[in-house]
């Protein structure tokens, strides 16, 4: 059989032997780009989740850990078989590598950098970034969401620049500086989150906010006029309070709150969209209606008056995703107005939203 035999599971628990062949197999075709390679190492389960969730051999968080810190320096010797000792490695905790880290139950390679999430729904970094004691002689660095698929941003530009500012400041003040990548996803909704990522990676101590707005607006959008009113587009999206925060991402998340200039929890397109197919199963959010109705009201009005700086093709479709998030909520709120009171004219007009969009 061959790497490529669909029937083989992919375990490490299971099927070992064909899990390092196909590692191998990879390792070896990577090695030709030599120094230019970050190798990435770590074992997580199907849909980028904790192994355990689609696999259950083992019968404790503990024992996996064992069964992953073996597969982290598996992988790092079958690096080194092919590229020698000299080679940079990283090691994403996300929250279960961070949780059985701290408890001892996962080792990592001296060498290999360890890289801190932030919470992709939130984009606010999560609470083993504050509280992991650093280790003097280890290297450290960060792995950011412009862009969550599921319930962060995804489809709307979505993460203030001014809380992508806050986050790199954290991590540059705790020495997380060997290492930055971001998750940009879809790169043309995102285009101003991606510049904003990319130069505070580059000099964070040079990053004015409003500076970058002006210069991002004449250069992309055709228009200085409009990066005035950029902070209101961020001030049109739901916010959540710490509670809801913790309801929706406690049972995945390590979470870590503290109070900001800027909403801690927006709720994004991707929640926005989990909102409505939730409603349409049955589900009430009777507590999110009224702010559901003031944020399409907001939205519409950044659209309208954004619309008359739209001189530049990008400009119009930047501006556009206020109209994307004005009717994506309009179907939402007739979805949870039906899930009220059972009237399915709430639903024609939902609909009609997604038809006029």
């Amino acid at each position: 059989m061959s790497v490529n035999d669909k029937s083989i599971p992919f375990s490490f628990v299971a099927e070992k032997e064909r899990a390092i062949e196909c590692w191998r197999y990879y390792a070896k075709k990577w090695a030709k780009y030599g120094k230019d390679v970050i190798w990435q190492l770590g074992l997580r389960g199907k849909g980028d989740r904790p192994v355990w969730e689609s696999d259950n051999s083992l019968s404790s968080h503990g024992l996996w850990g064992k069964v992953i810190s073996e597969a982290i320096q598996t992988q790092y010797n079958i690096v080194k078989e092919f590229v020698g000792d000299s080679f940079f490695s990283s090691m994403t905790l996300w929250s279960e590598g961070a949780e059985l880290y701290i408890k001892g139950d996962l080792l990592i390679p001296q060498e290999t950098m360890i890289i801190f999430s932030d919470v992709g729904p939130t984009q606010m970094m999560s609470g083993d970034f504050y509280n992991m004691e650093r280790a003097d002689n280890r290297e450290y660095g960060i792995y950011y969401h412009v862009a969550y698929m599921g319930s962060g941003p995804h489809l709307a530009t979505g993460n203030n620049p001014r809380k992508m500012l806050f986050n790199y400041t954290e991590a540059l003040q705790r020495g997380d500086h060997a290492y930055s990548i971001m998750n940009v996803s879809n790169v043309r909704e995102l285009m101003m989150s991606v510049a904003a990522g990319a130069e505070l990676m580059w000099d964070k101590d040079i990053f004015d906010v409003d500076d970058f707005y002006v210069r991002w607006c004449r250069d992309y959008l055709g228009s200085e006029e409009i990066a005035n009113i950029l902070d209101s587009y961020f001030d049109c999206f739901m916010k959540a309070t710490e509670e809801e925060m913790r309801r929706d991402c406690s049972f995945r998340y390590n979470i870590h709150y503290t109070k900001t200039d800027f909403p801690y929890y927006t709720i994004n397109d991707g929640r926005v969209r989990f909102m409505g197919r939730n409603a349409l199963n049955g589900e009430k959010i009777t507590e999110w209606i009224d702010r559901l109705k003031e944020s399409i009201t907001r939205f519409t009005t950044f659209y309208e008056n954004a619309f008359r700086y739209s001189v530049d093709p990008y400009c119009k479709y930047f501006i556009f995703q206020a109209r994307y998030m004005m009717l994506l909520e309009t179907w939402v709120l007739g979805c949870g107005l039906y899930a009220e009171d059972g009237d399915k004219c709430h639903l024609i007009d939902a609909a009609e939203a997604l038809r006029t969009y």
